[in-house]
């Protein structure tokens, strides 16, 4: 019998809330096919809502940013990437580059790093057997961010993200525009 592999979920709610109600369906399947399940949820909640079985684990991210922390996002962004992604809206969007997009740009990038950073931490022993390991970001979002970035340093890992209308079609968010969509893909 093949080796079972270790799933890292990213999710906003799920299992504190019911506003992720696809993963309850999924969660059969994905605790038969994964030894060890790890959930990171944006949730304040603290409570499980779900009856979830043994295999599975779960803990709670600090998704919000405080003020002095800004300012740390702002001196921490990667500079090629902010190049990249100027030039992504300038010339693929047909937009500018301006103040509320760059904005959006590095908060969604400090909170992914937050996230990467906590990930580390608390899986520190788990990551050293990175072959095993998938990344499954529920959103395209930062949370998606971060698996890249997690797969980027640890680049045996397999990192995926569920798209939903608002992660793709980039009229549907504020200022027309998806932070890092290059990055991502």
């Amino acid at each position: 019998m093949p080796d079972k592999k270790t799933l890292i979920l990213l999710t906003d709610f799920f299992p504190f809330e019911a506003y992720e109600p696809y993963l309850e369906n999924e969660f059969k399947y994905l605790s038969e096919a994964f030894e060890k399940i790890f959930i990171f949820s944006a949730s304040e909640k603290q409570k499980a809502i779900y009856d979830l079985p043994a295999n599975i684990l779960y803990y709670n991210f600090p998704a919000n940013i405080q003020m002095s922390s800004k300012v740390n996002a702002l001196l921490s962004f990667d500079k090629g990437l902010f190049k990249t992604e100027k030039k992504f809206v300038n010339s693929g969007l047909q937009q500018k580059m301006d103040l509320i997009k760059i904005k959006i740009m590095i908060m969604e990038y400090f909170k992914a790093k937050m996230l990467m950073k906590y990930i580390k931490k608390t899986l520190h022993e788990k990551l050293n057997n990175q072959g095993n390991i998938i990344i499954y970001s529920y959103w395209c979002d930062y949370k998606a961010i971060s698996a890249a970035l997690l797969k980027k340093e640890f680049p045996r890992m397999k990192a995926i993200s569920r798209a939903h209308g608002w992660d793709v079609y980039f009229e549907r968010n504020t200022a027309g525009y998806l932070p890092l969509r290059t990055f991502l893909f």
